[in-house]
This record gives structure tokens, C-alpha cells and sequence, in this order.
């Protein structure tokens, strides 16, 4: 771990950007453990119901920060692009 920060560099941007992919690299592998061992106890709707809702609860805080709320997106506007001009599907 030492060389890997050392190889880095010595800023804590870069130190931060190697801790993020260690830690994008330890979610994305044990994902299948996780996903085989969840499979063995419930089906794969539910699984795939509950990687949603986790995908949800995770990315919900950013996008709420961001202006999105949940009932612009049930406005028909929102719904429905083709009706505005100014948009090209």
C-alpha cells in the first residue's frame, strides 16, 4: 500500500483519487459474492429490487442536491419530451 500512495505522489489529491479507486475496486468485486450468495436466499426479482432501492438510497442525496424533486418527476412535462420544442428525439 505504501508504494501504491509513494506512486501516487505526495498532494492529497492524488492520495484521495488512489483511495477512491481502491475503494471502487473493493464495491465492484464483491458484488458477485454478494449477488451469489443473495441469489441462494431470494429470488432474482427480489435481488434485482433490492440493488435498485440500494442504487436509489445512494444516488437519491446527490440528485437532490443537485434541484431534482421527486414531484417534478411525475409532472407531464417531465414525462412526456416529445411535446417540447426543444427537444429532438
Amino acid at each position: 500500500m505504501r508504494n501504491l500512495v509513494d506512486w501516487a505522489g505526495s498532494d492529497s489529491g492524488s492520495r484521495l483519487a488512489v483511495l477512491a479507486l481502491l475503494c471502487a475496486m473493493f464495491i465492484w468485486g464483491s458484488t458477485f459474492v454478494v449477488t451469489k450468495a443473495a441469489l441462494q436466499e431470494a429470488g432474482p426479482f427480489t435481488g434485482t429490487a433490492l440493488r435498485f432501492l440500494i442504487g436509489l438510497g445512494v444516488l437519491m442525496p446527490f440528485a437532490y442536491r443537485r434541484g431534482f424533486r421527486t414531484k417534478l418527476a411525475v409532472e407531464p412535462t417531465f414525462l412526456t419530451p416529445a411535446r417540447r420544442p426543444y427537444t429532438s428525439i
